[in-house]
């Protein structure tokens, strides 16, 4: 049906027989929260976060939420004291909101990335953020957000190279696999692990350096070459 024979139907084959699972939990009554893996799970979740909204939108401070995710945007001079004030006050507010609703605020995934002329940015490096019950010193290290790492300069070298990496070692186990498959079914190995992964958010990308640039094309024509 799918253009499986020979040695790859022998691997799935041997892969899938006499297999064994087996999984057993008690049952836990839910008394706060979304029930996990619920098909109605995403959708009252949304409902349950919807005050933090209201709480960020207080302090003046725009902000972006994805799922669980959230994050914060300020723009201010390094001296401006009152602007991070705000940033400060905000978070406490959103520690206080969370634990009224039994979440927690992860402190280790708390981060602060500046954006900005490198001479501005150096202002920071000697500024500790006490947010609510911890500290947070503005580091000009990448982070990376839902899936794309931003570095400070928005230049996204290390985004590039992961990307680039990851694409590399996809397509070296799929040329491995090439005489097994038909040309449909590479492409589709192609377009879902290579692709996919070169498609996402590349409008970011739009005024990379030409080296960047480069990289993201090199594994295009190898991707063809397996083709």
């Amino acid at each position: 049906m799918v253009g499986v024979t020979g040695t790859a139907l022998s691997w799935f084959k041997s892969y899938l027989t006499d297999r064994y699972q087996f999984v057993s939990s008690s049952f836990t009554r839910v008394r706060y929260g979304i029930p996990q893996g619920s098909i109605l799970g995403p959708l009252l979740f949304t409902l349950y976060m919807l005050p933090l909204g209201k709480v960020i939108r207080k302090h003046d401070i725009n902000f972006h939420c994805y799922a669980d995710d959230t994050q914060l945007f300020i723009s201010a001079k390094p001296d401006d004291k009152v602007r991070i004030k705000e940033v400060k006050v905000c978070v406490k507010d959103v520690k206080l909101l969370m634990w009224h609703n039994f979440l927690l605020l992860n402190s280790d995934k708390t981060e602060v990335l500046p954006l900005g002329p490198k001479a501005t940015r150096n202002k920071l490096s000697d500024l500790m953020l006490n947010l609510a019950d911890f500290s947070v010193t503005p580091g000009s290290a990448a982070k990376k957000n839902l899936g794309v790492i931003i570095d400070s300069d928005l230049a996204f070298d290390k985004h590039i190279s992961n990307v680039t990496r990851t694409a590399f070692l996809h397509l070296c186990n799929i040329a491995k696999l090439r005489n097994a498959l038909s040309l449909h079914d590479a492409e589709t190995f192609v377009h879902a692990f290579i692709t996919s992964g070169l498609d996402y958010c590349n409008e970011l990308l739009s005024g990379c350096s030409c080296s960047n640039l480069n990289k993201l094309q090199l594994v295009q024509n190898a991707a063809v070459r397996v083709l």
